[in-house]
């Protein structure tokens, strides 16, 4: 029988089928995708999906793959509610074409260079992307632009593909395994444990160093990950709650929207009863209360929801994602829903308030966080120079 090892295909070994291998990896890709960008991130593990099926196997024939996996993600998508059913729809259609333009370029040898062939990839989807919500949205679609994000994916499957030729397939997956953990570890709170880790690993695999200084870089790099990972546990925790939204068990049943806690101003019931198109909206909390001052203005958005940012007490810090960082000053954005606006107290700028509601991230907007929908505002301190 022959042995295994380090430089063995296991795929022409028939120990796995690639072909398998790539829908299974297509289905749970795209399946996590979300409505818009995200920094860091881009459309998420939908683009590496695009380069799999083009790469590892014949491209055609990858084309085809893609696009079943792409009908299964789909419908986990939308069943699920994760996902709005246009944008689902539409990703299907035009990333399908999009594959099989590529593939038939590549495999005809009119993109001949694999990097080339990624990069297109990435800018492909993010002109096509943004043209699209450019004519859907109007200005404001400006954020579809973060598609470009998508770009860090290349070196992990660039990298892969290249230990796959040689035939050092562990290597090859490990950069797979690492690709996905970069995915999990910015994807909506940074947690620093497992990015590191998930840098550190191609780095080391393409390093040419010596054996000795390569167990000296893996021992800081593991000395790192064990001191940082007790910081990092609830980011990791939360990202993990929002990226797998559509494989909780509450989500195929159509119970996700259910309160869980009880007592206060939690309201029972379905938490989204009054929420325009809560597929945006990934819940991370049925009921929280956090304080802050209110430090923007209060406006009205297009839905009729009253909206305005909070900056946060140092406590509720741990529930802003890295989008509420960048995108909205690292504040807390939380929004009023027309049905509630009569019962609700809307403060005004400069309060100090106490706000209980449905603690969210928004996977149409930035993926910043949110109090969505908001029942009980409170003013514990009114900002003198408005009253």
């Amino acid at each position: 029988m022959k042995k295994i090892g380090l430089e063995t295909d296991w795929f022409t070994a028939k120990v796995v089928n690639i072909d398998t291998l790539i829908l299974i990896a297509n289905i749970f890709f795209i399946s996590l995708s979300i409505n818009a960008p995200n920094i860091l991130v881009g459309y998420g593990l939908v683009i590496p999906a695009m380069m799999i099926s083009i790469v590892y196997t014949r491209p055609l024939k990858g084309a085809l793959l893609f696009f079943l996996g792409h009908l299964i993600a789909t419908f986990i998508l939308i069943w699920t509610a994760s996902m709005f059913t246009l944008v689902a729809g539409l990703s299907l259609i035009v990333r399908s074409l999009m594959v099989l333009i590529l593939g038939y370029m590549y495999e005809n040898k009119t993109i001949n260079n694999l990097l080339l062939l990624l990069t297109s990839i990435v800018i492909l989807d993010t002109f096509i992307s943004y043209s699209i919500a450019l004519l859907y949205y109007g200005h404001d679609a400006i954020e579809v632009g973060l598609d470009i994000y998508s770009a860090i994916y290349i070196p992990y499957i660039y990298l892969s593909y290249k230990y796959y030729k040689k035939k050092l397939i562990p290597y090859s997956i490990t950069l797979i395994l690492a690709m996905i953990l970069y995915y999990f570890s910015v994807a909506y709170f940074y947690a620093a444990a497992l990015n590191i880790l998930s840098i550190a690993i191609p780095i080391m695999l393409l390093s040419p160093g010596r054996p000795e200084d390569m167990k000296k870089i893996l021992g800081l790099l593991l000395a790192a990950f064990v001191m940082l990972t007790p910081l990092s546990m609830p980011f990791i925790l939360y990202n993990t709650i929002v990226i797998t939204y559509p494989y909780n068990p509450a989500s195929w049943m159509g119970t996700q929207w259910n309160q869980t806690r009880e007592g206060g101003f939690c309201k029972p019931g379905n938490v989204f009863e009054h929420v325009y198109d809560p597929a945006r909206l990934r819940i991370l909390d049925t009921c929280v209360t956090i304080r802050g001052v209110v430090v923007s203005e209060i406006t009205i958005a297009a839905d009729g929801d009253v909206t305005f940012d909070v900056k946060l007490d140092p406590p509720y810090q741990h529930m802003l994602s890295i989008g509420s960082y960048i995108l909205r000053n690292g504040a807390i954005h939380v929004e009023i829903v027309p049905y509630d606006r009569d019962a609700v107290l809307i403060p005004k700028k400069g309060d100090y308030v106490e706000i209980t509601g449905v603690w969210v991230v928004d996977t149409d907007h930035g993926s910043w966080s949110e109090i969505h929908p908001a029942w009980s505002v409170v003013v514990i301190e009114y900002n003198a120079t408005s009253t």
